[in-house]
């Protein structure tokens, strides 16, 4: 049976990987999920790691489906300053939706990570709040080279608190799981079904 997960994806419209029994194996899904508010909010609050990440793939026939706590919004402090640090007038959110070919295995910083390949759309939140805001599509913008890779936070520690974490890329809150995280996606590359990764992002359903 196919993972919930991947039945949300299919159900819209989106490309699912390996959904034929005869796929190959290590086909990886790479699908995010962004936490809906907390109870009373109308928005979401950045600052924490409530969202998920998922490996699912299938491995001799049957399905695997690994899951990770992280972040797929940008810290505080990026929010407040509209990332001023980086030249820009708000702070990039990525849109939900899936994206084709949009990661392969690369560097953020100095560490090995998922880097951006291609195409992603964003909203710039330039209000300078700690809400998260998805703006009209007319305001959205799509790049391939705009750095949102998904890496982790600390290399020592889980981290409960997103303030400088995350600008806009999906961060991993745990070391030891970024680890497991990134063994887990290599497979894919390992047995030559592919070097890149669709990414998709999904808000939270339930």
């Amino acid at each position: 049976m196919m993972p919930v997960v991947l039945e949300r994806v299919k159900s819209l419209g989106f490309k699912v990987f390996g959904e034929n029994e005869g796929s190959a194996n290590y086909d990886m899904n790479l699908v995010a999920i962004r936490a809906k508010p907390q109870k009373g909010q109308k928005k979401i609050k950045a600052g924490e790691f409530r969202d998920l990440i998922f490996l699912i793939y299938r491995a001799h026939g049957q399905w695997v489906s690994k899951c990770w706590t992280c972040t797929t919004s940008p810290g505080t402090y990026y929010l407040k300053t509209a990332s001023k640090d980086f030249g820009r007038n708000g702070t990039a959110v990525v849109v939900p939706g899936q994206y084709p070919a949009a990661y392969k295995v690369g560097h953020h910083k100095n560490y090995e990570a998922l880097r951006q390949c291609g195409p992603l759309t964003i909203y710039r939140d330039g209000n300078k709040d700690e809400l998260i805001d998805i703006g009209s599509p007319e305001d959205f913008e799509t790049g391939s080279d705009m750095a949102i890779n998904i890496h982790r936070a600390s290399a020592t520690k889980a981290s409960k608190v997103n303030s400088k974490w995350s600008a806009g890329c999906c961060v991993i809150n745990d070391p030891k799981g970024f680890a497991q995280f990134m063994n887990t996606a290599k497979l894919q590359v390992e047995h030559g079904v592919g070097k890149t990764f669709t990414y998709t992002l999904l808000d939270q359903w339930w």
